[in-house]
């Protein structure tokens, strides 16, 4: 895949490598309204040091069938950089758009405006605008994901790309890698995984 060569640049420029671990449960409420529930794990520090924790619960409401609203609250627990642990609370609102596409690329479209709170720099919102691009109707499907976010006046991207394994019962894996810039300064590459299942599966 052409894409991956343009992940190599990024990878030499990163100071530093970690992993980011994402399991989604999806419990459907009706035909319109969804609950999933939410959990990851992130490391940094050349893989060896437990960075981050965050779980929650996210509300999809379908407004139709390529445009979703969504709202929802984490808590997560996370490391400063003095090495003590820190709890905040993140709320968030936005919705989610499906772009018209031919019928082997999908396009997702997202944004979300965040507030956290109690955090070790104070409360303050942040915006976030996502794309995902998916290639093809195949059980393994390559995808390329774009992101640009906004906090206290700061602008940071993050570019990735790997690949999506749909199952059977609603399920969904995927792997991959993500090149972050980091509010602080300096970048940070991450190794990516995902699970999603269904609660409630359909019968295929």
């Amino acid at each position: 895949m052409r894409w991956i060569a343009l992940l190599l640049p990024l990878a030499c420029v990163a100071q530093d490598w970690g992993s980011l671990h994402i399991a989604n449960a999806n419990l459907p409420l009706g035909e319109k309204l969804l609950l999933q529930f939410h959990s990851r794990l992130r490391t940094n520090d050349r893989f060896g040091d437990y960075f981050q924790s965050r779980g929650g619960g996210i509300l999809w409401y379908s407004l139709r069938r390529d445009i979703s609203l969504i709202g929802g609250y984490y808590f997560a627990d996370e490391e400063a950089p003095s090495g003590e642990r820190m709890d905040f609370h993140r709320f968030f609102g936005g919705a989610n758009f499906v772009l018209p596409t031919p019928p082997k690329l999908r396009i997702e479209a997202r944004s979300l405006l965040e507030r956290f709170v109690g955090t070790r720099s104070g409360d303050y919102f942040r915006v976030r605008e996502r794309m995902l691009i998916t290639l093809g109707k195949r059980k393994i499907r390559p995808f390329v994901q774009l992101e640009g976010l906004v906090q206290q006046q700061v602008w940071t991207g993050r570019f990735g790309g790997g690949a999506l394994f749909v199952m059977s019962g609603g399920r969904e894996a995927s792997v991959g890698f993500e090149h972050r810039q980091l509010p602080s300064g300096g970048y940070i590459n991450l190794i990516t995984t995902n699970f999603q299942f269904q609660l409630r599966p359909k019968r295929d």
